[in-house]
């Protein structure tokens, strides 16, 4: 096979990257911001959104399949696909925040993040599974999942920033409005700029995925390879133990910490040092020659440094900050290390006409994790008497600092073993 990665300039990288930003700065509010504001601002019991989310992602455990099984069904009409899931994602960020009061508060929650998150894993599948089959070098396909991943984390980063600088200014309400305006422009210029890049790279994309194959979702997933299914074993743990910290983090800096008006600051320092970081592990991972190894490593520097949040007392914020920055790099490699190593599966398979399923399953393990956490966390915090948004005993916020630093540390270690486990045998095997 001719390689092809000397013709992936980074200009070229930044067009096919560039429309990750929007979709970025759309995802993140949804579980980050969106219970705590049906809750805070409409009085929605934390257990019911949480049953909501839950519910939703299951769906999404059968309709992300169906998604990436269709786009590549019709892979011709990418293009197209994408133009309307970032259509309705506009549409559904602004329904989100917009509730109709004559409508009940519950219901109008569920149907607006259903929009949202549909359109979202339509838009993140095709995205991703274009990049993963672009370049046929394994090297080459860590630096354009860590252009997208770069650009998604910026995106993050708005998503952060902006909703602290509004509501400064105006009422919640008024600020998310503000955020879909500017979700909007963004949508607009990322469409943009990915078309003109689409247009370029068409023909050579296509040619990979020419072969027609097997559409049926059950015999995809009976006809995996059983190093794919443990890999997705792994990042579904993986994802599950970062997906803890992203939903409390709200409630731990504003409740526990006492110090609501830092939120963005430490998230703003935890995704800054995950952008910096990917370019140091996509370095890593090229000189070891095992991306592997190095997603092991940065999953065991999280748990070295997060751990150490279960020591905190009120007020430690220079403690707090120093964790941010030290996990935010190790989760840098969790963005830019999977996406390239189901590539290489994908690449090593010959499965490139099934990319768009396989990276389905990506998109599923990421809101199940993140589902999963809010509706076993939320209750379980619930149950503890614990309650946003006001002063709180000691036990519950003991249990709402273990919920965020103990579980998660435990879950990561577990996926660490696995990961460990998993590469060990591949090099036995390689040995024979």
């Amino acid at each position: 096979m001719q390689n092809n990665a000397t013709q992936i300039t980074s200009f070229s990288m930044i067009q096919y990257g560039f429309l990750a930003l929007p979709i970025a700065f759309a995802g993140f509010p949804i579980y980050i911001h969106g219970p705590d504001f049906y809750a805070s601002e409409y009085g929605a019991s934390l257990t019911s959104l949480a049953a909501i989310l839950l519910g939703l992602r299951l769906l999404d455990a059968i309709q992300d399949p169906i998604i990436g099984t269709l786009s590549d069904k019709f892979k011709n009409h990418r293009a197209t696909i994408i133009t309307i899931a970032a259509l309705c994602l506009a549409l559904g960020f602004y329904l989100l925040f917009k509730p109709q009061r004559n409508i009940n508060i519950l219901l109008w929650f569920s149907g607006a993040v259903l929009l949202v998150t549909t359109a979202y894993s339509v838009l993140v599948i095709n995205l991703t599974s274009i990049g993963g089959i672009w370049s046929p070098d394994k090297h080459q396909r860590t630096k354009i999942a860590m252009t997208r991943e770069t650009f998604g984390l910026i995106g993050l980063l708005l998503a952060v920033c902006l909703p602290s600088l509004l509501n400064t200014k105006m009422t919640p309400q008024i600020s998310f409005q503000w955020m879909s305006v500017i979700l909007s422009a963004l949508l607009i210029a990322g469409l943009l700029i990915f078309q003109k890049w689409y247009l370029k790279n068409k023909s050579s994309i296509e040619k990979k995925t020419s072969t027609p194959y097997n559409y049926k979702i059950y015999d995809q997933l009976k006809s995996l390879n059983p190093n794919i299914k443990f890999f997705l074993l792994i990042y579904g743990l993986s994802m599950l133990a970062s997906s803890i910290p992203a939903i409390l983090i709200i409630f731990y800096v504003r409740d526990f910490l006492n110090q609501p008006d830092y939120i963005g600051l430490f998230l703003i320092l935890y995704f800054l040092t995950a952008a910096l970081g990917m370019s140091a592990w996509s370095s890593l991972s090229q000189k070891t020659d095992s991306k592997e190894q190095t997603w092991m490593i940065a999953m065991s520097l999280a748990v070295v440094s997060f751990v150490w949040v279960l020591f905190l007392n009120p007020q430690d914020l220079y403690a707090y900050g120093i964790i941010c920055i030290i996990s935010g790099f190790a989760f840098g490699a969790e963005l830019t290390l999977p996406p390239s190593i189901l590539s290489d599966y994908i690449a090593i398979e010959k499965k490139e006409e099934q990319s768009g399923f396989l990276f389905s399953q990506l998109t599923v393990l990421a809101k199940l994790a993140l589902a999963l956490s809010t509706a076993i966390i939320f209750p379980l915090l619930e149950y503890a008497g614990f309650e946003p948004s006001i002063k709180n005993e000691p036990d519950s916020l003991l249990f709402l600092v273990i919920c965020y630093g103990g579980i998660p540390c435990l879950i990561k270690l577990f996926a660490i073993a696995l990961l460990y486990n998993q590469s060990q045998s591949q090099r036995i095997k390689e040995r024979h």
